[in-house]
C-alpha cells in the first residue's frame, strides 16, 4: 500500500489559502491589436552595482535583530515627459510604457515620486513574459510616493493608460529600481529556504489558529529589506488597518510609504515537517498585497512599531485583525506565526510557559521589556521572522519577534518585544482610541463558515514499489473533512486521469453534503487498461468545486517497474576542505552504454557536514556538463543525505545531461565556502533508468 498525502486546505474555504475573485483587470496594451512595439529609447537599464560584494555584505550583517536585506535600491529619474514611449491606444486613451532591465535581478520592484494619477489612469507593472501582472496600482500616499510589489525576473514593463483629457494632469516619476540580488519569495541564495523543521500553516497543527494565521503578512520596506508583521484590532473594533512589526525592521515616519505587505503567502498543502519538501520552496503566491502606510508609534526599547495602511485591506484577502493582551501576565503556552526567510507562512509552538526578561536575558523579570520563549517544541523562527506575532494560549498577541538564536536543530531561545511594555511606550494611544481602559481585546475579521480539507489520498492495490502494471485495478480513497462552522451542502468532487487508457468509476460526486465538524469518505475504483504503454506516467488529478471555487492536486503514477543501472562510490570517504573554493571531487566510472534519457538520472548523496548552508554540491559528466545539486541551502542543518530529484529538487535541472553518454567518468564536487564547520563525502551514487518491466 502506498500513501500519498496532500493537505488540501484550500479544498473549499480555508480563507486565504485559495483566493478567488473575478477575472483581474489587465493592462490595456494586452488587448490592443494596433499598439506599437517599444522603441529602444523606451528600454532602459538600471545602474550597475557590485552584486557579489553587496550580497556578501548582506550576509555578513545578518544576525538576530537585523532585518535581512534582499535588494539594492538604485536611484534613477525617469518622468512621463522625458522617458518612455507614448502611444495612442484609441481616440479617447493614451498609453505610456517604459521597460526596465537590471541584469541578474531575481525580481524587480519600483518606487515612484511626485505621483498624481487622475481617476481615468491605470498603472501596471508586469514581467517579460506577462506571467505576473501587478495592478492597477493605487496612488494613495500623502507624500506622493508609490512603492510597488515585486515581479520576478530581470526585466519589467511599467504601463500607464490615461484618458486624453487627463494626460496633462498626470504626473509620475520613476525614482528607484529595486534589484533583488538574493531572492524574495523565490529561490534564495543563502539561506536558500527556511529550515525543514518549520511547519506549514496548511498542516493539521493549525487547528484552532485559522483566524490568527490570516493576520500575518510578509513585508518589504524600501524595496530592499524583509520582515514579518501582523494586523491588530483596536478598542473601536472598526477594522482600521493597523499593522505591527519590529522596530529593527527600520520603519519610521520617513519611509512608511515604502511598506508593502503580501497577504496569504503560504503553501497550499502540508509539507511534512523535517522532510526535504519542507526545506524546499513551495507554491505560495505573492498576488495579494497592500502598499503604503503612515507611521503611528514605535519604540526601540520593546522593539515595536505600528503603522496604519493608507487604504483599507481588500476584503477578498479575508484578513483577520488580531486580538491582544496588554497585561503583564506570562503566557502558559505560546504560538508564533511567521515568514522565515520570506518563505511561505509557518507556525511554531511552545508548550511551556513564557517568561518576562530583558532582551537576550534569562533572569526574570529583567527590565521587563521582552517575552522569552525558552525553546520551541514544534517548529522554530529564522531571519525574516522578525516582527511576527507571538500569541498566548488564548490566541491574543503578547509581543513581536525581536531576535534570538532559535533554528532547526537547536533549543535556543527567542525574545519578543513585550506588548505590555509597548503599551506604556505609545501603543496604548493607538490601540485604545476610545479610551476604554481595556487591557485585553479579542480579534475581529472574517468568519470561518466553511473549511473542508482532504487530509490524504490513499491508493490500495499498488505494487510494493508503488507502481502499477497494465490491467491493474486499484482504489483511490479520499477523506473530506468540514472543519468550519456551517454545513456544506453542494460540494462537487472529481477524479480524472490524463490518459484514455484509464477508467475511473464514480469519478464525479455532485452535491455532497458534509456537516460542520464531520467528514465523508470517498472511494474511486481505478482500472489501468491492458493497452497502456509500459513505462507511461499517469497523472491522477483531484478537483473540488464549491460555488465555482476550484482547487486541484495531482500525482504521477508510474506504469511498470524501472529497469535501472546503479553505480556507487568506491573507496574511503573524502574529506571536504574547510573554507576552500577549490573544494574536492569524488569520481564514479560508469561502464554501461547508452544515453541519458530525460528524467532518467537520479543522484544519491550522503555528505556528513555540521552546517550544510556552507556547501555547494555539483555533478559533472564525462563531457564536462556541470549541474549544481545544492547551493548553500538548509542553513545550520547537519548532513546532506538525499536523493535528487526524488526527494529534493536540485538547484539546476538534471535534464541538462539528457542525450549524453552514460559511459565515462562522473564527478561529484563539493565546495565549502565558510569557516569552522567541516565534513566529508561519505558516499554517493548514480541511478540511470534504462527501461521498464511490465507484467499483465
Amino acid at each position: 500500500m502506498s500513501r500519498w498525502i496532500y493537505s488540501i486546505v484550500t479544498m473549499v474555504m480555508m480563507p486565504g489559502f485559495l483566493a478567488f475573485a473575478a477575472t483581474p483587470k489587465q493592462p490595456k496594451s494586452f488587448s490592443s491589436k494596433t499598439i506599437k512595439a517599444l522603441k529602444s529609447s523606451a528600454k532602459i537599464k538600471a545602474p550597475k552595482f557590485d552584486i557579489q560584494a553587496t550580497l556578501k555584505k548582506a550576509l555578513d550583517e545578518q544576525r538576530p535583530g537585523v532585518a535581512p536585506k534582499f535588494a539594492e535600491s538604485l536611484k534613477v529619474k525617469h518622468s512621463l515627459t522625458a522617458s518612455g514611449q507614448w502611444d495612442q491606444l484609441d481616440e479617447q486613451t493614451d498609453l505610456w510604457r517604459l521597460q526596465v532591465r537590471s541584469p541578474k535581478a531575481k525580481s524587480l520592484s519600483f518606487a515612484f515620486q511626485n505621483v498624481r494619477l487622475p481617476e481615468s489612469a491605470e498603472l501596471y507593472i508586469y514581467n517579460a513574459d506577462r506571467s505576473q501582472v501587478r495592478g492597477p496600482l493605487n496612488a494613495n500616499n500623502p507624500d506622493g510616493q508609490l512603492w510597488t510589489p515585486i515581479v520576478f525576473g530581470e526585466a519589467a514593463t511599467i504601463e500607464l493608460s490615461v484618458a486624453k483629457k487627463d494626460r496633462s494632469k498626470t504626473q509620475l516619476v520613476l525614482s528607484r529600481v529595486n534589484h533583488d540580488f538574493r531572492g524574495f519569495g523565490g529561490e534564495m541564495i543563502q539561506p536558500e529556504v527556511a529550515g525543514s523543521c518549520n511547519v506549514d500553516v496548511a498542516c493539521p497543527e493549525r487547528s484552532g489558529w485559522e483566524q490568527q494565521i490570516q493576520s500575518v503578512a510578509v513585508i518589504s520596506l524600501g524595496g530592499s529589506r524583509f520582515c514579518t508583521g501582523f494586523l491588530v484590532n483596536n478598542t473601536a473594533n472598526d477594522q482600521k488597518p493597523l499593522f505591527m512589526t519590529a522596530h529593527h525592521c527600520r520603519i519610521d515616519a520617513g519611509n512608511a510609504s515604502s511598506l508593502v505587505a503580501y497577504w496569504n503567502y503560504q503553501n497550499s498543502d502540508c509539507r511534512e515537517p523535517n522532510s526535504t519538501q519542507s526545506g524546499s520552496r513551495g507554491d505560495g503566491q505573492l498576488e495579494q498585497f497592500t502598499s503604503g502606510a503612515t507611521y503611528r508609534a514605535g519604540s526601540s526599547r520593546s522593539d515595536y512599531v505600528i503603522v496604519e495602511f493608507n487604504q483599507a485591506i481588500d476584503s477578498a484577502y479575508e484578513v483577520f485583525y488580531a486580538g491582544w493582551n496588554a497585561t503583564t501576565a506570562d503566557a502558559t503556552s505560546a504560538v508564533a506565526i511567521h515568514h522565515p526567510n520570506t518563505d511561505e507562512k509557518r507556525i511554531s509552538f511552545e508548550f511551556e510557559p513564557t517568561s518576562t526578561t530583558s532582551y537576550g536575558g534569562t533572569e526574570a523579570p529583567g527590565d521587563g521589556t521582552h517575552v522569552r520563549v525558552t525553546d520551541w517544541d514544534i517548529g522554530t523562527t529564522e531571519p525574516g521572522s522578525s516582527g511576527s506575532p507571538l500569541f498566548d494560549q488564548d490566541g491574543r498577541v503578547i509581543g513581536q519577534l525581536h531576535g534570538g538564536g532559535a533554528a532547526c536543530g537547536n533549543d535556543d531561545s527567542d525574545w519578543y518585544g513585550r506588548l505590555s511594555k509597548s503599551w506604556e511606550l505609545g501603543l496604548k494611544d493607538v490601540l485604545d482610541p476610545v479610551g476604554s481602559g481595556l487591557m485585553v481585546v479579542d480579534g475581529i475579521g472574517f468568519e470561518i463558515d466553511y473549511l473542508a480539507t482532504a487530509s490524504s489520498i490513499e491508493l490500495t492495490g499498488l505494487q510494493p514499489n508503488g507502481s502499477v502494471n497494465p490491467g491493474a485495478r486499484v482504489v483511490a480513497h479520499v477523506t473530506l473533512e468540514n472543519r468550519g462552522s456551517k454545513d456544506i451542502t453542494d460540494l462537487k468532487v472529481q477524479l480524472r486521469a490524463n490518459s484514455d487508457q484509464v477508467r475511473i468509476y464514480g469519478q464525479d460526486r455532485n452535491e455532497l453534503s458534509i456537516k460542520a465538524g464531520e467528514s465523508v469518505e470517498l472511494h474511486f475504483p481505478v482500472h489501468v487498461l491492458d493497452e497502456i504503454t509500459c513505462g507511461a506516467q499517469l497523472q491522477l488529478a483531484l478537483q473540488a468545486d464549491y460555488h465555482s471555487k476550484v482547487t486541484k492536486v495531482a500525482h504521477t503514477l508510474q506504469v511498470g517497474t524501472e529497469l535501472r543501472s546503479d553505480f556507487v562510490m568506491a573507496g574511503e570517504p573524502v574529506v571536504v576542505p574547510d573554507n576552500d573554493p577549490s573544494g574536492v571531487t569524488s569520481s564514479i566510472q560508469v561502464s554501461d552504454q547508452g544515453m541519458v534519457a530525460s528524467g532518467g538520472i537520479s543522484v544519491d548523496v550522503d555528505i556528513e557536514h555540521t552546517y550544510i548552508g556552507d556547501l555547494f554540491v555539483s555533478l559533472q559528466s564525462e563531457s564536462g556538463t556541470k549541474v549544481f545539486l545544492h547551493s548553500q541551502g538548509g542553513g545550520s542543518t547537519e548532513n546532506l543525505r538525499v536523493s535528487y530529484p526524488d526527494q529534493a529538487t536540485p538547484s539546476d535541472s538534471l535534464d541538462a545531461f539528457a542525450g549524453q553518454p552514460l559511459a565515462g567518468e562522473w564527478k561529484l564536487g563539493v565546495v565549502d565556502l565558510a569557516a569552522e564547520d567541516v565534513g566529508q563525502i561519505k558516499s554517493w551514487g548514480l541511478r540511470f533508468v534504462t527501461g521498464y518491466s511490465c507484467s499483465k
